[in-house]
């Protein structure tokens, strides 16, 4: 997707809504602080069982909390191992790679 003028924090919960329908089994989601929004965290929420979204800047007591969980703590590590490999991908050629997101929006 193009994101001119938009932010992953815009896009974040109609992508979610759009892999749900394609795989409606679809319960967890792990994201950077980038996609952090309050509304985000609550309709996403609504959508998921399980969604690791650290918030950006200063937590307060309830959501240090949360992020501070070994749930969230652990959740959070694999998403770590998921942009590492990511990362070997782009450096390996990860722009040779075609997949079908054109087709979501």
């Amino acid at each position: 997707m193009v994101m001119e003028n938009l932010t992953d924090s815009d896009i974040v919960v109609e992508i979610i809504k759009q892999t749900k329908k394609l795989y409606p089994d679809f319960m967890a989601c792990s994201f950077d602080k980038g996609f952090h929004s309050p509304s985000n965290q609550i309709e996403l929420a609504e959508i998921l069982v399980d969604v690791v979204m650290p918030k950006k800047g200063k937590c307060n007591k309830i959501q240090a909390q949360r992020e501070n969980s070994r749930e969230f703590k652990t959740a959070k590590r694999k998403h770590s191992a998921v942009e590492s490999g990511i990362n070997a991908l782009e450096v390996h050629g990860l722009d040779k790679l075609f997949r079908p997101w054109h087709s979501w929006f």
